[in-house]
């Protein structure tokens, strides 16, 4: 399975606040249907928020959205609703407060 990603930068797991956007306040009123799944990439995390939903285990092959660059072969650890009690989900999981942060295209 294929995933394009965009990159966003970083995402503060407290706020939702990522480099260009606050997630929380654009998706979390958009729909219900909106998921942050957090990556295993090459023994790094990564999360990727938009309208896809995995399972734990599955593993998607990450590709740049503007130049199809390989990012890495992803194996979803954790998905979770954008929502704040997802982002304290990923919180704990990871035990930091920023992470890298990419949309689905």
């Amino acid at each position: 399975m294929k995933g394009y990603v965009n990159n966003a930068g970083k995402i503060n797991l407290t706020t939702g606040q990522s480099t260009y956007f606050d997630v929380l306040e654009c998706w979390g009123r958009l729909s219900s249907d909106s998921y942050f799944v957090l990556f295993n990439v090459k023994g790094q995390p990564r999360v990727v928020g938009g309208c896809s939903e995995y399972k734990n285990g599955e593993c998607v092959e990450l590709l740049s959205s503007q130049n199809h660059r390989r990012l890495g072969l992803g194996t979803v650890m954790l998905c979770v609703p954008v929502n704040a009690a997802g982002l304290a989900q990923l919180k704990e999981a990871l035990g930091t407060k920023t992470v890298k942060f990419g949309t689905w295209d």
